[in-house]
């Protein structure tokens, strides 16, 4: 019949899927070994477009090609797929929790190298939420660069999503305490306090190859503390500036400056001639057609995201596991049947 022959093709696909997928794995494992990751990169990007079905659905090959590119420093091939918000995953069997997680640590890494830190976050709690028995060693590592980036991006180090697994919540803060110690010391705004907890725990960031991370954190405490300043001041020398955000003189008070301004946390010009810097308001009044866009375009991706969650909600609902776990819990929350009031013996 049509229908068997319809499940026929669909089961050599699966088949076929399974081997390319098997094929990937392992040209992945080899360029590592002999350390030629770039030559990869384009066969694997190949056949993630071959393997999906639609533009947002993850394969585990998604993971390898993250590696590969990080290890080749050949980035935005990778982005093209981590700017893509997964929505599915590909139905392979071999697809289990590893190659998750490693997809969203890899793509962290991957935003944190183009200074993409909110993105970079995002990736890095998506891993720390995910459902879990006890704590991996992905988690872990993801965990770290959690705290390094959340203090990056909120100046504090956010509270776990509820989601998050008990495990996670219970046992990863005590396996990463220097990081907490650092956030700790970066609410005070001081920054020598920040660079003496680095200089104690200097081994672990090294092992863990968050060196150039934690870095990243003082450097943002320096011009956070800047932009602190332009809510009491009006206008500060650059010797000053240097002094009450503890910089080491006017030069490299400059620099921060010009970085702040460059990112645009902070709207100041400065006067070369006398060594000033004019603290300004924000030029931006959030009226024209650029910024109208931007809103349209953010409420079609709101519109867009409902449709998915209803659909997803829909899909829920029909699942035979959900339906017969629902009906298992319906039944434990019955109260007990009433003792019969009919005497148990006869006259």
């Amino acid at each position: 019949t049509m229908a068997s022959a319809i499940e026929l093709v669909f089961k050599h696909v699966r088949t076929m899927s399974t081997a390319v997928i098997e094929l990937c794995h392992n040209l992945t494992t080899l360029l590592i070994e002999v350390k030629q990751p770039v030559k990869g990169i384009e066969v694997l990007a190949k056949a993630i477009t071959k393997l999906q079905m639609f533009d947002s659905q993850l394969t585990s090959v998604h993971a390898d090609l993250c590696q590969l590119c990080l290890l080749a420093k050949c980035l935005k091939p990778a982005l093209k797929f981590l700017d893509v918000d997964i929505t599915a995953i590909n139905n392979e069997s071999n697809l289990g929790s590893r190659y998750f997680l490693l997809y969203y640590h890899y793509g962290g890494m991957i935003y944190l190298a183009t200074k993409n830190y909110e993105r970079a976050l995002y990736c890095f709690e998506i891993v720390i939420s995910t459902p879990a028995l006890a704590v991996s060693h992905i988690m872990l590592e993801s965990y770290k660069k959690y705290i390094l980036t959340s203090l990056i991006v909120n100046g504090k180090v956010q509270v776990l999503s509820k989601f998050s697994p008990q495990v996670v919540q219970r046992f990863i803060k005590p396996l990463s305490q220097p990081y907490h110690d650092i956030a700790t010391a970066y609410i005070s705004n001081n920054c020598d306090e920040v660079k003496a907890v680095l200089i104690k725990n200097q081994e672990v960031f090294i092992r863990d190859k968050n060196v150039g991370l934690a870095k990243q954190v003082v450097q943002f405490l320096f011009k956070k503390n800047i932009q602190r300043l332009t809510k009491t001041f009006l206008t500060l020398s650059l010797s000053d500036v240097a002094s009450r955000v503890r910089l080491s003189g006017f030069m490299e008070a400059e620099k921060y400056i010009l970085d702040t301004i460059a990112d645009g946390s902070i709207f100041a010009c400065i006067n070369q001639k006398d060594g000033m810097v004019v603290f300004q308001d924000a030029p931006e009044h959030y009226n024209n057609p650029a910024v109208m866009h931007v809103l349209d375009e953010s409420m079609m991706a709101c519109i867009e995201l409902d449709k998915q969650i209803l659909s997803m909600d829909e899909e829920i609902s029909i699942n035979p596991h959900y339906l017969k776990k629902f009906a298992g819990n319906q039944d434990d929350d019955m109260p007990p049947a009433a003792p019969s009031t009919k005497s148990a013996f006869t006259i």
